[in-house]
């Protein structure tokens, strides 16, 4: 037994996207990339 119903797109839950974190730079590629430059 088939029970049909309608489908309302504003209740169908979507996927969470995920997380994600944001890169951060070591104190020492923070050193390397001041390092880098002559004239600042």
């Amino acid at each position: 037994m088939l029970v049909q119903k309608k489908l309302d797109p504003e209740i169908i839950n979507r996927p969470k996207k995920p997380k994600l974190l944001p890169n951060v730079l070591s104190k020492e590629e923070v050193k390397w990339i001041l390092e880098a430059y002559q004239n600042i």
